[in-house]
């Protein structure tokens, strides 16, 4: 039997975390009936420009009319456009994600191996913690490799986060107003609240994700 690859969870220089693509996924955890449920959402921080791609109709007009100051775009073909971001970076310019999950969705979407081009920032960051602990005093000793931890580690500032669940939850009460113009047009003023929080959610993971690597990188 192969031995399976060890991840590369060396920090990456500066030019490569500035030339990354850094992508956040928003949906409904898998089941037993399909372990990689589609994306609803997909986040995408690159060069400094930030944009949302929902994929699911039944949010469509929830993405035509999201009320976020950046942009939001609806695309239904799932598969191909996640094959063709994979495609735009190289092992230069890598896809970064917080886990291996989405790169495992992007995987089983796209139906070719992204392991070349894709990076994983807890990886990462907990190689960089393990090596030189001396240089992360502020580190938790609960529960200290989520992402909400890890920001506080470095000391960068970020968005309070919603709480465990709170993405699942107004997914689930959007989607009762964002499958048609007049439903959504009527829909009532929290749950378009409920929506920008999501969006802005997902904005702040991704964001985040850029400045760990920075914050790393300055440490070394």
């Amino acid at each position: 039997m192969a031995r399976k690859k060890r991840a590369n969870n060396n920090l990456p220089k500066r030019d490569i975390i500035d030339a990354g693509c850094y992508i956040d996924f928003e949906g409904f955890a898998g089941n037993k009936y399909q372990k990689f449920r589609p994306p609803i959402l997909l986040g995408v921080f690159r060069g400094g420009n930030f944009r949302q791609i929902v994929f699911t109709e039944k949010y469509r007009c929830a993405a035509l009319d999201p009320g976020v100051s950046h942009l939001v775009e609806y695309c239904p073909d799932r598969a191909e456009y996640l094959s063709e971001l994979a495609k735009s970076t190289s092992p230069n310019k890598p896809l970064f994600a917080f886990s291996e999950y989405e790169k495992d969705i992007i995987e089983f979407q796209a139906k070719h191996k992204i392991t070349k081009r894709y990076r994983n920032v807890l990886g990462i960051s907990k190689e960089r913690f393990n090596k030189k602990p001396e240089a992360f005093p502020k580190r938790s000793s609960d529960n200290p490799n989520t992402l909400v931890e890890i920001t506080k580690t470095l000391g960068i500032s970020a968005p309070e986060k919603l709480a465990e669940g709170g993405v699942t939850s107004r997914l689930k009460d959007v989607r009762n107003y964002s499958d048609s113009r007049q439903k959504w047009a009527e829909a009532p003023a929290e749950i378009k609240k409920k929506w920008r929080e999501v969006l802005e959610h997902n904005r702040s993971d991704c964001e985040c994700l850029y400045e760990i690597l920075k914050v790393l990188r300055e440490r070394v």
